[in-house]
């Protein structure tokens, strides 16, 4: 489903160093050099290497950016005034 995309999440050490206990550095994070380092996720690409990692052949990424676009919620966008939303993953056995 839409995610915040990498351009727009920019995150501290300890966010990449989290994700990169289950997902290899190189895969998510984006660096950016300039006044210091600025180090973006990104989550769809994490979330791909991790289904592709568990065998799923498949895998569709959706460009829409939940917090560029605002036809979603983002806190990182709107903070304390944002709604919430949920996405559901499911097996579908035919």
């Amino acid at each position: 489903g839409p995610c915040i995309c990498a351009d727009c999440y920019e995150v501290g050490n300890e966010v990449i160093a989290g994700i990169a206990t289950r997902v290899p550095k190189e895969v998510f994070c984006i660096e950016h050099a300039g006044e210091g380092v600025r180090r973006h996720a990104g989550l769809r690409q994490a979330a791909a290497w991790q289904l592709r990692e568990a065998g799923v052949d498949k895998v569709d990424l959706l460009p829409q950016c939940t917090c560029c676009d605002a036809r979603f919620e983002s806190f990182r966008r709107d903070g304390l005034r944002a709604g919430r939303q949920a996405g559901v993953i499911g097996l579908v056995r035919c």
